[in-house]
């Protein structure tokens, strides 16, 4: 099987995965009076479309920042900006 074959095969079987477990969560959501819709699950279709498309580097992504000996920054802000 080629590579681009497989590739929209997975892609295709993670999509209907996705929307299988969506619609089971939103059938067996525990709490009656506020069920998910089928809205709340949009930034996670959007993620999976970037994930099957390849429209971003996962090696980018997932890149370990250098230490400050291998010319990496000394100092890394991780604390997220106040909302203004």
């Amino acid at each position: 099987m080629a590579i681009n074959e497989e590739h929209a095969e997975f892609s295709n079987e993670l999509k209907r995965r996705f929307e299988e477990f969506a619609t089971w969560t939103i059938a067996n959501w525990p709490d009656k009076d506020t069920p998910p819709t089928n809205g709340d699950f949009d930034v996670a279709r959007k993620e999976i479309a970037l994930l099957t498309t390849r429209d971003f580097d996962l090696g980018k992504r997932n890149a370990k920042v250098p230490e400050p000996e291998d010319g990496g920054p000394q100092y890394s802000n991780v604390n997220p900006a106040p909302w203004p």
